[in-house]
């Protein structure tokens, strides 16, 4: 077997991850020598997924990888030992990338140009539900239709709810018309939004897009604040009510409402069966090994000697002169000692040399919000949770919960709000391929909190799921955590934009942004590895080329 030292590569892409293996897959026809290499034996990096031995397995090893902090911190591995209900380490696929693909994704539209799509199986994701255990306020106009006991409190009235109850957070006309527990007015105030939303621009954005969302709301459509909270949810942002900026959950939640009915009615999200975004990582690096691309496992980069940048002079002048030297490469060193060159070189953080980026002058000049997250196998399917998306629609596979908890409500009898986040649950039924028949993973996820301790933290999520729990039907002890794990993502904000970084010595070395923490798929990483594609192929492409492919016949494989 030829040496990987005897080439001198196109490009060299550290890490599996899905921007990586996007990358590796758009250069995949462009017919460059494309060295893919990951320090860890399996693909996804931060974003793959495990059995159980493997989840295992990587939480002892992130305990002493020092490159792991730069993004993911392992926290916690738990067993149930009173239960021994798990199934055996190769039924489980748990991922660390669980995020919704809502189905005016770009990145949908993308594995179907580049025709990944066959070898992806994407299902539904469901209803969405908020889970509120304790009082809130309740709009005036709704006050009557509540049989719960009263208590006057200025602007509304705090009603003492049953702990894990679950309401459905209604999305569409049809959901809207159905709710019986919506008051005409109430009914009338979402349908107002709903329409409002989905038109663009928005009417008096300019005036409300810094007013905290549960005024800003009202402002656009007399909305009760009641109903705020439940938007919100729809919006997937990990912000309380009083950070939550209107021009941001407006977009969001617009995405959400037009997305649904697009593949089939009554859902608007889609998640890839088998492991999440880790699925499509591997799908991507499956398809450029095809295109001639070279993996290599288990060997990250050790040393990364980048050359000067030249003038622009200098540069026009080698050009134009017979006798130009040697072209500029980049010197590589792999973790086993094997040293190679390339002319370019991609690759996140993480997957970069740990001296290189300290010492290294990127311009890194972001904030990075914590995100909790943990990974739950319960020993029940929590089949309540997954209804048929409409009288013809599918059966999903996943849904999600949002957690109102205590720490989370806004007060009746002042403007003051919380700033704890909301927690989110993805439950993933069997059907996702990723545990047994009679169970379901939890994925459970919020903001890290700088007023609460790590402790506390952590102790929201566990609250979320024990509510949960709570509210299933089978409450009666039968429903449980078997096995769960905790760790801390570090990223950027959710819609924050970053482009690609570049080394201040020389163009030939790119780096990632950090990604974003957003619980729904980024789509501005699409834009983020075109700009790098384009970067790495020049005058060669033209931009509307990009992850369009025509399908590839027998004499096309026959020939790699």
């Amino acid at each position: 077997m030829e040496s990987l030292s005897d080439t001198t590569w196109d490009v060299v892409i550290a890490g599996t991850g899905i921007r990586q293996s996007l990358l590796a897959l758009a250069l995949s026809r462009s017919h460059k020598r494309i060295l893919h290499v990951d320090q860890n034996k399996y693909y996804g990096g931060t974003e793959a997924a495990f059995s159980l031995e493997e989840a295992s397995k990587w939480f002892d090893e992130s305990q002493h990888i020092s490159r792991c902090a730069l993004r993911i911190e392992a926290i916690a591995l738990w067993k149930n030992p009173h239960s021994e209900g798990l199934g055996s380490s190769r039924s489980y696929t748990l991922t660390l990338s669980p995020q919704l693909v809502y189905c005016r994704s770009a990145i949908l539209a993308a594995l179907v140009s580049s025709r990944l799509h066959t070898q992806i199986e994407f299902q539904a994701v469901g209803t969405w539900w908020i889970d509120r255990d304790r009082p809130v306020e309740v709009s005036e106009s709704n006050k009557q239709n509540n049989d719960a006991t009263d208590s006057h409190s200025g602007k509304g009235y705090a009603v003492a709810q049953p702990s894990g109850m679950l309401q459905k957070i209604p999305s569409t006309r049809e959901d809207v018309f159905a709710d019986d527990t919506l008051a005409p007015r109430d009914k009338r105030a979402l349908m107002k939004f709903l329409r409002t939303v989905i038109m663009d621009p928005i009417p008096d954005a300019e005036s409300n897009q810094d007013n905290p969302v549960p005024s800003a709301l009202t402002t656009l459509s007399a909305m009760p604040p009641l109903l705020a909270q439940p938007l919100l949810a729809l919006s997937m942002s990990y912000d309380s009510p009083g950070t939550v900026r209107t021009k941001s959950v407006v977009s969001r939640i617009r995405r959400h409402i037009q997305s649904v009915g697009m593949f089939g009615p009554g859902f608007g999200a889609v998640m890839p069966k088998y492991g999440g975004g880790a699925e499509i990582a591997q799908v991507a690096c499956r398809a450029s090994a095809v295109g001639g691309a070279v993996y290599v496992l288990g060997r990250g980069l050790a040393k990364l000697d980048e050359p000067r940048v030249q003038s622009a002079e200098a540069e026009a002048s080698a050009e134009a002169s017979a006798e130009a030297s040697v072209e500029e490469v980049v010197r590589l060193e792999l973790s086993d000692g094997e040293e190679i060159k390339a002319r370019f070189v991609v690759g996140s953080a993480e997957d970069f040399p740990t001296g290189y980026i300290e010492g290294a002058a990127w311009k890194l000049n972001i904030d990075l919000v914590k995100i909790v997250h943990s990974i739950s196998i319960v020993s029940s399917p929590l089949e309540h949770l997954f209804p048929p998306t409409a009288e013809s629609g599918p059966v999903p596979a996943g849904a999600v919960v949002v957690y109102d908890g205590p720490d989370h409500k806004t007060t009746s009898g002042d403007d003051s709000v919380s700033k704890a986040g909301p927690v989110y649950m993805v439950i993933h039924s069997s059907e996702s391929g990723e545990c047994p028949r009679g169970q379901c993973v939890i994925y459970s996820s919020t903001v890290s909190s700088s007023e609460a301790s790590e402790d506390e933290n952590v102790q929201r999520l566990d609250d979320a799921i024990a509510n949960l729990l709570a509210a299933s039907p089978l409450s009666d002890s039968k429903s449980e955590v078997l096995w769960s794990l905790k760790y801390r993502l570090r990223g950027r904000p959710i819609d924050s934009d970053a482009g690609p970084v570049m080394s201040s010595k020389s163009a030939r070395v790119m780096l990632f942004p950090v990604a974003s923490v957003d619980p729904v798929f980024d789509d501005s990483i699409l834009d983020g590895v075109k700009d790098i594609w384009k970067r790495i192929l020049g005058d060669e492409v033209e931009e509307s080329e990009f992850l369009k492919f025509v399908e590839r016949t027998e004499d096309d494989e026959e020939g790699l």
